[in-house]
């Protein structure tokens, strides 16, 4: 996609098909998240027990408090566990190529709603390159929109 008139064609494509309201999550890394997480909240705690109030409250949207809805995928699942997952790599492959690849950066990509900024994984990925160390390049969809989620973004906080 070099140039603006080749965006404009994409858009226009998009456009003719009726699907520019989609949104599209892709993993630069393409990590195959319906190879793990898609099809539920993992096994379900005691009763009366913090741990299971944690995962009771991981599985909600925590606005509206409804469940999530899981995937209905077939995808075979490999957990932690297994060597063949791969949501666990995410950090050792951000370090390889930070080390491997001379001017290697982290190319963050806002969407107009700033939604990034609300999925786990993708402020997991800003977290840990930060800790490497990983120059960060940010790229949004308008000085507007900046101003207008700045506030969201000025209180977001992250804890392990």
């Amino acid at each position: 996609l070099a140039g603006r008139e080749t965006i404009n064609e994409l858009r226009r494509a998009v456009e003719s098909r009726g699907v520019s309201g989609r949104i599209y999550w892709v993993c630069a890394s393409s990590v195959n998240q319906h190879a793990g997480i898609c099809a539920g909240f993992g096994p379900v705690p005691p009763l009366g027990t913090p741990e299971r109030l944690e995962w009771d409250a991981k599985r909600r949207d925590s606005v509206s408090q409804e469940d999530f809805t899981v995937c209905t995928c077939t995808e075979l699942k490999h957990f932690n566990d297994s060597d063949r997952c791969e949501m666990n790599k995410f950090r050792d492959m951000m370090r390889l190529l930070f080390h491997r690849e001379a001017g290697f950066s982290h190319l963050i990509c806002v969407d107009s709603a700033f939604e990034v900024f609300g999925r786990a994984w993708c402020v997991a990925e800003i977290v840990e390159s930060d800790c490497f160390g990983i120059p960060k390049r940010i790229i949004s969809h308008s000085r507007a929109m900046l101003d207008k989620h700045y506030k969201s973004l000025a209180y977001l906080a992250v804890r392990a």
